[in-house]
């Protein structure tokens, strides 16, 4: 019988217990609130670096037009509402963390209870997020549109874009209801509502209205394909713009092709020539001026896009379609591009403007008859009549593009109102006649011309601002007399190939232009030339006050045409192959020779340097000889410095020198820092003999003086970059440091902003960053170190004071790409030194990494250090491309620890590495597993290269006690490109027994397979139903290959052949496989069974390459359609 008082303290118990455990439990919350708190503020941070990548790829579906996955957007929606309810969280901690209870002098512990145990909640709901950021897919291609449209947003993805562009974040604002109903009619079309959004952001209410009204009373049929609702926001977008000069500019790029990088300097002589700007510029300089701001305006009001760099813009594909119906509708223009006939008669002869752009056409018509014509822009193939502009008496600007002129027509004399004339790229016989447009002509432009010499008539052309050359390859005699005449020229752009200049040769039988001649253009403020020996330019010639140049100094080279375009804003020196003892000049005084010697100014207290030389943004110098490469004071007058390139000069020593100028030496030692505020990049390649950029003032020894100069690190205190982004230093085998081993002076901010560091054939150095650097360099993105033959470490620190167990951190918050090449010696990225010792007793975090390639680093056993990397590091969580190769003591690519960390990889490469047993090893199970449970899952791998892998066992395998065990199951969802070669001891690409549920290879595109001699197929029976989306398939050099397809024996005879289609396939490959008996076979007992029949309904004749044995049999068995998708039979060449 039970004791009724043991009964009830059992009773007690469980009830104190379940007490103490919710007690417990409650005062957790209170005890770990700081803790809770801090979880939950990590959490975070890492939820949003997961998120970083998948909005990248979203980003680049949007660009691809294609649509994005539900689940995604509710994933990011998720993500977006978690955030903003942590931002509150936070938000009420800071104000009740401190908050006093009652009136006493202790924490607010209700409050402080009930933050930590939401705190807790939200973490479960942020780790819940995280572990389903893993999307497969995250687009799928649109269905095509009806109508010329971006691909619509959903209606909240709308007004968060509008939101944004508005900046009305009060839902209480009057507007805010307005707001939302201007929205809804945009209908989703992101272009429309950035542009609605520009143009009414701080608007009246009264505006907002009205802009509404016009939206909602739309009656605009459907104008070719154009959405009226899209017509009239962008039309509302122009209209709300002040400056008549935007409204010019904007419709003026319509003229340009679509899709088209527009020259803001074509704008800008455009305007000109029209005289369409208010403020009536007197110079071309001061239209420039004006018309770039004019362009930020309508950037601003998303009217134009940003261009490939600041002197070019773009003009969205729907928004260019409005501006040519809007420049039709209020000026009279008339735009087609890539047609094949001239308009018909009644549709353009009282345009004012006319672009046409024709792919073919056979016949121009023989007389113009446009009597508005003001502007008009042709290219075609086509050759024009002799009395083609007989009925355009009023054109003010005509540009020709590609058109054939020979010669050109007399009727083209007879338009006395041009102010602008451009002949691009044409066939050009005489051109004598341009003479007689001496009124008015203001811009002539031969760019890329056929022209071989200049007529002297052209000197008759005296109201000339700009004459353009460039591109004239062919231009070799220019007389003499002709450029001096021209002197209202502001711009002079002469080929780059152009070097016949008087003096040059020793029997000069026709006059030549000289260097004189262009000390009469005291207006020039735009100069591109080529100067090909320096004895020619007179004594007192400077270009002191120009603006823009292109000056090339010495030989030009083929490149250096890339940097003779148009729209150009640069202001470049380029020397090449210049030796300066042959010159005449004992120091390196050229760009005072050529751009004027700073000169001391007492009223602005320093060095004064002319307009020209105050402009110099890109100085290149190559194949030079000369010791160094400036003067101290010189240096300092480069003010506005942005690039320097100095290559291959055998016998520099550095860059900044002296001279033997007493006055420079004393200057030398009494000035402060020389400061290149502005450069951005810096690039020191193929210098032998170079010590320092600027030395320090030693006595060389007699051994010295008469052999290579003593070593030096390559910067110190004496010169200071605080703006340099980019620092190439290759082929500098004198280097022994890069930075002093003194610390930089505090005050100076040098390499702070540095973003890219390459260090290329530097056989002495031993590292890259030493520790009093490191800090400087947080911003850096991307670090190369190629054949360092010496490097030791990247990063060499000083040896610690005290002994430490733990690993210290080293943070690299920006790197982006971490490239490290023929490093003979190298034994770490990071370690301590002292007395010549390394301890490696060191942690380097990477949690921005995305790119990592390793290729003949032959010392390094394992990437990843064996011990666990700490918690807290987010090092390698946004990989995406991981390359390997020539590492041949590598066992392995990726352990178990380091494998959750690569989730967001999408191309691995492993090549040549001799050893490799496996890609991916993994720790010992505690327990045996008969069947393959274990799935590693690479989700987001796109590319998978394995080459010359020679001892490769598998891509993944357990290891224990140096035993392999391959029971284990890989899987890549997204992979949509595999190549296998030079793998000698692979006898099968897939296992025998997929799992169901893998969703493997099923978006595989490419597949190719070479040099694996003990492959007797490519693709099993299993696995053919995952490659039905396989577009290119080539196996080459594989001797013992039997089958492509090898099948599994069929379980009832068949009669008929079974048909085996490869669905996408458009590329086939098959070289050199010696045993091949058939593309596709069954296979029983070793017995092959060839009644099949392989279609490849997308597969057409050119793009087939089979070395077959036998053709007919190829012919026989594999079904190939032509065009119209009848069977066709190949044929040896």
């Amino acid at each position: 019988m039970c004791n009724p008082q043991i009964v009830l303290d059992k009773i007690v118990e469980k009830i104190v217990e379940k007490v103490i455990q919710s007690v417990g439990r409650h005062l957790g919350y209170l005890f770990h609130y700081k803790r809770n708190v801090k979880n939950l503020e990590d959490q975070m941070d890492k939820l949003q670096k997961l998120r970083k990548p998948i909005e990248r790829k979203i980003d680049e579906a949007k660009t691809r037009g294609e649509v994005i996955e539900d689940t995604v957007l509710g994933w990011l929606n998720e993500v977006d509402g978690l955030r903003q309810g942590v931002e509150t969280f936070k938000n009420e901690k800071i104000v009740k963390e401190n908050v006093q209870c009652f009136k006493f002098s202790c924490p607010d512990f209700i409050s402080r209870y009930r933050l930590s145990k939401e705190a807790e909640k939200k973490m479960g709901d942020v780790k819940s997020l995280s572990e389903n950021s893993s999307f497969g897919t995250i687009s799928h291609t649109a269905p095509p549109p009806s109508e010329l449209q971006l691909p619509s947003s959903k209606e909240y993805e709308a007004w968060n874009l509008f939101e944004e562009k508005i900046n009305i974040v009060n839902s209480h604002d009057p507007l805010h209801e307005i707001a939302k109903a201007v929205c809804r009619e945009c209908r989703g079309l992101p272009v429309a509502i950035l542009a609605v959004g520009a143009a009414l952001k701080g608007k009246s209410m009264y505006a907002w209205k009205s802009s509404l009204d016009k939206l909602e009373k739309s009656m605009l049929n459907n104008i070719e394909g154009i959405d009226p609702k899209l017509f009239t926001s962008l039309r509302l977008s122009y209209d709300y713009l002040q400056s008549t000069d935007a409204k010019s500019c904007f419709l003026l790029c319509c003229l340009f092709p679509e899709d088209s990088q527009v020259p803001i300097e074509a704008l800008a002589r455009h305007c000109m020539a029209r005289r369409l700007l208010g403020q009536n510029p007197d110079t071309l300089e001061l239209a420039r001026d004006i018309v770039c701001s004019v362009v930020n305006t309508l950037k601003t009001s998303c009217l134009l896009l940003d261009g490939k760099n600041d002197d070019f813009v773009k003009m969205h594909d729907i928004i260019r379609d409005v501006a040519i119906l809007i420049a039709k509708e209020e000026k009279g223009y008339l735009v087609k591009h890539g047609v094949q006939e001239w308009p018909e008669t009644g549709t353009y002869e009282k345009c004012s403007t006319i672009s046409l752009r024709f792919e073919t056409i056979h016949e121009l018509p023989d007389e113009l008859v446009c009597p508005k014509l003001h502007t008009l822009m042709l290219e075609c193939s086509s050759n024009i009549s002799d009395k083609f502009f007989r009925g355009t008496e009023k054109l003010m600007v005509l540009e020709l593009n590609g058109v054939t002129v020979l010669p050109l027509p007399s009727s083209l004399g007879k338009l006395t109102e041009l102010r602008m004339l451009c002949l691009n790229e044409c066939m050009l016989g005489d051109i004598a006649i341009l003479k007689d447009l001496k009124n008015k002509l203001e811009v002539l432009i031969l760019r890329g011309s056929d022209i071989k010499a200049l007529p002297r008539e052209l000197g008759e052309l005296t109201r000339l601002r700009l004459l353009d050359l460039g591109d004239c390859e062919e231009l070799e005699v220019i007389p003499n007399g002709v450029i001096s005449k021209l002197h209202r020229l502001e711009e002079l752009h002469f080929p780059v190939s152009f070097g016949n200049w008087k003096g040059t040769t020793a029997n000069e039988e026709i006059s030549k232009v000289s260097f004189e001649e262009l000390m009469s253009l005291t207006r020039l403020s735009t100069l591109d030339i080529c100067i090909p020996f320096l004895r020619l330019l007179p004594e007192d010639l400077g270009f002191l006050n120009l603006s823009r140049f292109f000056i090339i100094v010495g030989s030009p080279r083929s490149d250096y045409y890339d940097l003779e375009r148009e729209g150009r804003s640069s202001t470049s020196v380029v020397m090449n192959e210049v030796n300066f003892e042959d010159e005449g000049l004992i120091d390196f005084s050229i760009l005072e020779r050529l751009l004027g010697k700073p000169k001391w100014s007492i009223e602005r207290g320093g060095l004064c340097p002319s307009r020209s030389f105050n402009n110099l943004t890109e100085l290149v110098v190559e194949h030079c000889e000369s010791k160094y490469l400036f003067s101290p004071s010189c240096a300092r007058g480069l003010l506005q410095l942005q690039r320097l390139e100095i290559r291959h000069c055998k016998t520099m020593e550095a860059v900044i020198g002296n001279f033997g100028n007493e006055e420079e030496k004393d200057e030398e030692i009494v000035t402060n820092v020389i400061n290149f505020s502005q450069l951005t990049t810096l690039e020191l390649d193929g210098l032998p003999r170079f010590i320092s950029f600027y030395p320090q003032i030693k006595k060389a020894t007699a051994i010295e003086s008469h052999s290579f100069p003593p070593a030096q690190s390559l910067f110190n205190e004496k010169v200071a970059f605080p703006a340099l982004e980019e620092l190439s230093i290759d082929s500098l085998p004198n280097i022994t440091e890069i930075w002093d081993k003194k610390n930089l002076l505090p005050t100076d901010q040098s390499f702070c902003l540095l973003r890219s560091l390459d260090v290329w054939y530097c056989e002495e150095l031993i590292n890259v960053v030493p520790s009093h650097v490191f800090p400087r360099l947080r911003n850096v993105e991307t670090l190369e170190v190629y054949y360092c033959l010496k490097m030791e470490v990247i990063v060499v620190l000083e040896k610690r004071e005290e002994e430490a167990t733990n690993k210290d951190i080293i943070l690299f918050p920006e790197l982006r790409s971490l490239r490290l090449r023929e490093l003979k010696n190298l034994k770490a990225v990071c370690a301590y030194k002292s007395e010549d010792q390394l301890d490696f007793n060191v942690q380097v975090a990477f949690p921005a990494l995305e790119e990592l390639y390793i290729d003949s680093v032959p010392n390094i056993t394992e990437i990843w250090d064996k011990k666990n990397l700490l918690p807290t590091d987010e090092s390698f969580c946004l990989l995406r491309s991981l390359k390997i190769e020539y590492c041949d003591e590598l066992m392995n690519v990726v352990p178990s620890h380091v494998l959750p960390r690569l989730r967001n990889v999408e191309t691995l490469e492993v090549r040549s590495c001799s050893t490799m047993e496996v890609i991916v090893v993994l720790e010992k199970r505690e327990e045996e597993a008969t069947n393959k449970d274990i799935m590693i899952t690479f989700p987001e791998l796109r590319s998978l290269w394995l080459w010359g892998l020679e001892n490769l066992k598998a891509v993944c395998a357990y290891k224990s006690e140096d035993q392999l065990d391959f029971n284990v199951q890989v899987a890549f969802p997204a992979l949509d490109e595999l190549y296998i070669s030079s793998m000698p001891n692979v006898t099968e690409i897939w296992d025998n027994n997929l799992l169901p549920t893998d969703q493997s290879f099923r978006l595989l595109r490419s597949l190719k397979v070479s040099f694996c001699d003990k492959l007797m197929n490519v693709v099993p029976s299993h696995v053919l139903p995952r490659l039905r989306n396989v577009e290119t398939l080539e196996v080459h050099y594989c001797s013992k290959m039997e089958v492509i397809v090898d099948l599994e024996e069929r379980e009832e005879e068949a009669t008929n052949k079974d048909i085996i289609p490869f669905p996408e396939l458009r590329s086939l490959r098959l070289r050199e496989l010696e045993n091949l008996k058939a593309f596709c076979a069954y296979r029983s007992e070793d017995q092959l069974d060839f009644n099949v029949q392989v279609v490849f309904p997308k597969l057409r004749k050119q793009d087939i390459d089979v070395n077959w044995p036998s053709l007919e049999n190829f012919n026989q068995e594999c079904a190939i359609m032509d065009e119209s998708g009848n069977r066709i039979q190949l044929r040896r060449p």
